[in-house]
């Protein structure tokens, strides 16, 4: 998986290199322009496959026998859950940041 990337970013590399030598300025924008929308949606898929993990977390923790558990266990959830709730609360305020962020390039163009 890390290497197809490399090899992706090296072969993304040589025909933007190619591609620079023939092309006009504003294609060459273009291309990095791409490139950059590209990166954006890769980083947003990333984000969206952790938000799926955090949600199969929560729901297995749903279906927990609490009633069953003894008090170190019980210690272990909760630091588990306040773990849970702080990664949530990150990534709720990176979301945040990045719909600005992304509101404002888009307002730019």
């Amino acid at each position: 998986m890390v290497m197809s990337n490399i090899l992706a970013m090296f072969v993304a590399v040589a025909a933007i290199t190619n591609f620079s030598s023939n092309a006009s300025d504003s294609e060459e924008a273009h291309v990095f322009e791409l490139i950059k929308q590209y990166r954006e949606i890769e980083a947003e898929l990333r984000r969206q496959r952790e938000k799926g993990k955090m949600l199969k977390l929560c729901l297995s923790l749903y279906r927990l026998p609490i009633d069953n558990m003894n008090p170190k266990q019980l210690d272990e959830l909760e630091a588990s859950l306040k773990r849970l709730k702080q990664q949530i609360i990150k990534m709720r305020d990176d979301d945040s940041a990045n719909t600005s962020s992304s509101s404002a390039s888009f307002g730019r163009k």
